[in-house]
């Protein structure tokens, strides 16, 4: 039995892409046991430990995040040069990942008053210490 790694741009394209690939096989006649085996690559783990894979790019696999991430464990996997494969990696930009949006954290953002109340304190006493007068200068009218 063969593996055929399917890799779409979501989980659902690679499912329904499965589904076509079984029933259009049941249909052939073809022995049951002799049918590829089809999987859905969701993460660049599941290529991890192979050796010269087969597969298909289908749907908006351009699309996804670790595509090039993919394509470079596909190439490095191959025990020759796989032209395709080089080129797709040559030609696949490396994906711009979006930066994250950070929550402000509130309990430090309160601890940091706090301990600018508690320096301000701190710098007055000090301040009032170190001077032995206080003048009160007069308020404008």
């Amino acid at each position: 039995m063969s593996h055929v790694f399917v890799i779409a741009g979501t989980f659902d394209q690679a499912r329904q892409y499965i589904s076509k690939k079984r029933s259009e096989y049941l249909r052939s006649g073809e022995p049951p046991l002799l049918m590829p085996n089809y999987l859905a690559v969701t993460d660049v783990r599941h290529l991890k430990g192979i050796r010269d894979p087969h597969g298909v790019f289908i749907g908006t696999w351009k699309d996804r995040l670790d595509i090039y991430d993919i394509i470079q464990s596909l190439a490095l996997s191959w025990t020759g040069e796989n032209k395709v494969l080089n080129r797709m990696l040559r030609d696949t930009p490396l994906p711009k990942r979006p930066t994250p949006i950070l929550k402000p954290d509130y309990v430090v953002q309160a601890a940091a008053e706090m301990l600018a109340k508690e320096i301000d304190k701190e710098v007055l006493n000090i301040a009032m210490k170190e001077s032995k007068q206080w003048t009160m200068l007069p308020l404008k009218p």
